[in-house]
C-alpha cells in the first residue's frame, strides 16, 4: 500500500502521561515532516464550570462542545452536598456511564451490600479523559530513589548522567511543558534557569513551574531552609525552627499543617523536606513582590492555587499543570485560553467522521457491541497535524 494511502503517520492510543509526552515530542522533532498523528483517547474532555483568570467567562465548555462538537464535562459540583453525590454518580467509569471520569479496579471478588466480598485490599484507580492521569493525580512530582533504578531487575544501560538528564528533562516537561523541555534542552538550559533573574517561566511555556503550596501562602515568604540535593535542582525545603525564638514568631507565614507536621518531623530525622507539586502558584517562589503587577508573572496573567484541596476531584481555579492543557495549547496555539480549534472526535470501527458529536453518539451507542480490546480504545480525541501549529 503507497504511503499517502494512510489517513495518518503515526497513532498513539491514550491521552495521559506517556501519550502526550510522546505524541508532543514527536510533533516537535518532526515537525519539518508535518507528520499527521492521531491520538485515541476512550473519555471526553473535563474542564471548570467557574470563572477563572484565563478563561473569565467559562468560554472553554462551549468552546469544545458548541464550536467544535466536543464530548465535554463539568467537574464535581462546586462545594456542596450535590457535588459529593455527583462524584459517586456521574464522575466514576461503570457500565452505562462509560463516560465517567474515574475507572475504579477492585481487585479480588466483589460482595453484594458488603457482604461476601474478598479482596486484597488493593483497589487501582484510572482516570478515563484528555489529559488521562493528569486529571485525577495530586501533582506531586517527585523523582524515584536511585536504588529503584539501580535494581538489577531493571535492564537499563543509561549511565547516571543521562539517568539525571532524562529526570530533568521530565521535571521540565511537567513544570512548564514538552515542547518547552526540548526547545530548552537544545539550548543546553536544562534545569532551566531565567536569564534575567525574574524567575520567569521560559517562552513558550504553557504552565508556570512547580511550586511548594502544600507549605506557604502565596504572597508570603514562608523563610524556609533550602537544602541543596542531588536529585532535585529545586532544592529541598525545610522549615526553620531557630532556638529561643517566641513560638508566635516562629514562621507564622507556613500553612498550619505543614508547620505542625515538618516541625514533628524535624525532630524525628534530617531525611524530610516538602515536596514538589506540578500546580501554579499566585506568585512565582522567591520572586520579588510588586505592588504594579498583581499577577506577578510576565506577560498574560495564569491560573493559580487557591488551596482548595480539590486537586483529585477537579481544580476549580485550572492552576493544576494536567496534560489537556499542552494538548489544546498544542494543537491550537490559543494561549491565552489554552483551546483548540482541531481537536476532533471520532468513534470506533475503520471510518473516522467530522461531525464529533454524532460520532460520540454512536460510540456510545454501539459500545455493547464491541469487544473488550475495542471499547478500552474507542477513539473520543483524535488531535490532527500536532506539529503544523508548534
Amino acid at each position: 500500500m503507497a504511503l499517502d494511502a494512510f489517513d495518518y503517520d503515526l497513532v498513539i492510543i491514550g491521552s495521559g502521561f506517556g501519550g502526550t509526552m510522546t505524541a508532543l515530542t514527536l510533533a516537535e522533532k518532526l515537525q519539518g515532516q508535518k507528520p499527521r498523528i492521531l491520538m485515541l483517547e476512550r473519555g471526553t474532555w473535563w474542564t471548570t464550570p467557574v470563572s477563572t483568570v484565563q478563561d473569565k467567562m467559562v468560554a472553554t465548555y462551549d468552546f469544545l462542545r458548541t464550536t467544535h462538537k466536543q464530548p465535554v464535562q463539568f467537574w464535581s459540583s462546586v462545594e456542596h452536598f450535590k457535588g459529593l453525590i455527583d462524584l459517586f454518580l456521574r464522575c466514576v467509569r461503570r457500565p452505562r456511564n462509560e463516560d465517567g471520569l474515574y475507572d475504579i479496579t477492585q481487585l479480588g471478588k466483589r460482595g453484594w451490600l458488603g457482604f461476601g466480598g474478598e479482596n486484597d485490599g488493593v483497589s487501582i484507580v484510572r482516570a478515563s479523559g484528555v489529559g488521562g492521569g493528569s486529571l485525577v493525580y495530586s501533582n506531586i512530582t517527585i523523582r524515584p530513589p536511585d536504588f529503584v533504578l539501580e535494581d538489577s531487575r531493571w535492564p537499563l544501560t543509561w549511565t547516571p548522567a543521562e539517568r539525571e538528564r532524562y529526570f530533568d528533562l521530565a521535571r521540565h516537561a511537567i513544570s512548564y511543558g514538552v515542547v518547552s523541555a526540548w526547545r530548552e534542552a537544545a539550548k543546553e538550559n536544562i534545569p532551566y534557569r531565567d536569564s534575567s533573574g525574574k524567575n520567569a517561566p521560559p517562552q513558550g511555556a504553557v504552565n508556570a513551574g512547580l511550586s511548594n503550596i502544600v507549605t506557604r501562602s502565596a504572597r508570603l515568604d514562608p523563610k524556609w531552609q533550602v537544602v541543596a540535593d542531588p536529585a532535585n535542582s529545586r532544592g529541598i525545603k525545610r522549615i526553620d525552627v531557630a532556638a529561643g525564638t517566641p513560638p508566635e514568631q516562629q514562621n507564622r507565614y507556613w500553612i498550619d499543617r505543614a508547620r505542625i507536621f515538618q516541625t514533628a518531623m524535624g525532630n524525628l530525622t534530617n531525611d524530610f523536606g516538602t515536596v514538589d507539586s506540578a500546580i501554579n502558584d499566585l506568585t512565582p517562589e522567591g520572586s520579588p513582590l510588586d505592588p504594579a503587577a498583581p499577577h506577578n508573572y510576565p506577560g498574560a496573567p495564569i491560573n493559580y492555587c487557591e488551596r482548595q484541596g480539590r486537586c483529585n476531584v477537579g481544580c476549580l481555579p485550572g492552576a493544576r499543570h494536567t496534560l489537556n492543557k499542552q494538548l489544546m495549547v498544542a494543537d491550537h496555539g490559543a494561549r491565552g485560553r489554552g483551546l483548540s480549534r482541531r481537536v476532533l472526535t471520532a468513534g470506533p470501527g475503520p471510518a473516522l467522521a467530522d461531525d464529533g458529536e454524532e460520532c460520540h453518539r454512536q460510540a456510545r451507542g454501539r459500545r455493547r457491541r464491541l469487544s473488550r480490546h475495542e471499547r478500552d480504545h474507542v477513539a473520543v480525541s483524535r488531535t490532527r497535524n500536532l506539529a503544523e501549529h508548534q
